[in-house]
């Protein structure tokens, strides 16, 4: 078992480039591992590109920007694509970015595919320096020659042997669903859900659970004035998040993130970093955790509408056809990739009376206390605590996926039924 405790970033997901793919596609490098000096290289040995676990034909790459020039002709771009990874087949390009420049200098490198392909995995050789191998980039794909990011990486952690792969990096193309839970909790479903949810005082509860993912998080309650209404409110916030992740090697891996220390192992360095096929990335205390099937992230924040209060928000958006495959989604967030395309609402809770059943409106001035208690009531399966664990890695719940082979969506006729049609 691998543990780590890992912390937030945004990953960029995109819109799928149509079913057709592209034959343009663009590596636009931003930084290497070490600019020692305004005329540093810039290498790599070899660069591979996927659609749908096979590798496509390369048929020409073209360099610009402040990489336009190889520093001899043994060093050419046609040893991107020879099959090759050693130190007498690698491409250099000088000079290597900048991004301390003013205004800060890229390297493109424009690949031409033999025909038209849709990329969704790529893999990155190192050279024989590491401090040239480049650690921040975006990959594009051009039709009628406008590009559009499908990726991007800041600072990731480059091999630390020489002529070795990065890893076989997946792009994160979006389905079009996602869902989220935020504030006081508040849950916004894939197809428009909406209901607010409290969980138990350091309780731990599933938002999404798949055969290879386990996403929990723990509300911690909390008295807080609204800002605009300046009323009273007992209500909760998500204050840890807890990823149970089985990587394609079979490695179990546990990561965290806590509101209250929001670092990534020890350190609030922007970093990116692949574990088996399973990235991490971090930013602004955002940590962004992708596996092949599902882009899922969670962000520390004191910033609006609750200027102050410590939370954290987070949001689950599968990979293109992930939600309707052999094993349905399900936790909180999870079961409402049910495919039907329809909400399903649930309870919200209500400011209109105080506890001590004054109207609100009758309030004087400031004050008067509100308690939440809405667990999301119509718009799941079951009740709230059979999506509560015993621990923050557990993966067991009512209606646990995960290491199943095949489970069917929420029956949601179920589910309606039982909230009056809503």
């Amino acid at each position: 078992m691998l543990r780590a405790n890992f912390l937030l970033l945004a990953l960029a997901t995109s819109d799928v480039c149509g079913q057709a793919g592209s034959t343009a596609w663009r590596f636009t490098f931003t930084s290497i591992k070490t600019l020692a000096t305004a005329n540093t290289i810039i290498h790599l040995s070899e660069i591979k590109l996927y659609a749908s676990g096979s590798q496509v034909a390369i048929s020409s790459i073209s360099a610009s920007g402040s990489c336009a020039s190889a520093p001899n002709s043994a060093e050419g771009l046609d040893k991107l694509y020879d099959g090759l990874v050693t130190a007498a087949s690698k491409w250099s390009g000088v000079t290597a970015p900048d991004p301390g420049a003013s205004p800060p200098t890229v390297c493109y490198l424009d690949i031409t595919l033999s025909s038209s392909a849709f990329v969704d995995q790529y893999e990155l050789f190192s050279a024989n320096s590491q401090a040239r191998d480049p650690v921040s980039w975006t990959l594009s794909y051009g039709i009628n020659n406008v590009y559009t990011v499908v990726d991007t990486v800041t600072s990731f952690a480059a091999p630390t042997t020489s002529l070795t792969t990065y890893g076989k990096l997946n792009i994160a193309y979006s389905s079009g669903e996602h869902a989220s839970i935020s504030g006081d909790p508040h849950i916004l479903g894939a197809h428009g859900d909406r209901a607010d949810f409290k969980g138990e005082d350091r309780g731990t509860y599933v938002l999404l659970s798949t055969a290879r993912l386990s996403l929990a998080v723990m509300f911690e309650h909390d008295k807080f004035l609204t800002p605009h209404s300046r009323l009273w409110v007992q209500g909760s916030w998500i204050r840890s998040v807890y990823w149970t992740i089985r990587t394609g090697a079979g490695r179990l891996l546990h990561i965290s993130l806590n509101a209250h220390n929001p670092v990534w192992n020890g350190s609030s360095t922007t970093r990116t970093t692949l574990l088996d096929d399973v990235r991490f990335s971090f930013r602004d205390k955002t940590l962004a955790v992708q596996t092949p099937d599902w882009h899922t992230k969670a962000v520390v924040t004191k910033g609006a509408p609750h200027w102050g209060k410590l939370r954290m928000d987070v949001e689950v958006t599968p990979q293109r056809g992930a939600a309707s495959g052999a094993v349905a989604p399900h936790g909180l967030l999870g079961q409402t990739f049910d495919g039907d395309s329809s909400p399903t609402h649930g309870k919200r809770d209500s400011y209109d009376r105080l506890d001590d059943g004054t109207p609100t409106r009758a309030r004087k001035g400031i004050g008067g206390l509100v308690t939440t208690s809405a667990k999301a009531e119509g718009a799941i399966e079951g009740a709230a605590e059979q999506y509560r664990t015993k621990a923050p890695y557990d993966t067991a719940f009512a209606f646990s996926r995960f290491g199943a082979f095949a489970a069917p969506p929420r029956n949601v006729t179920a589910v309606r039924h039982r909230s009056g049609g809503r």
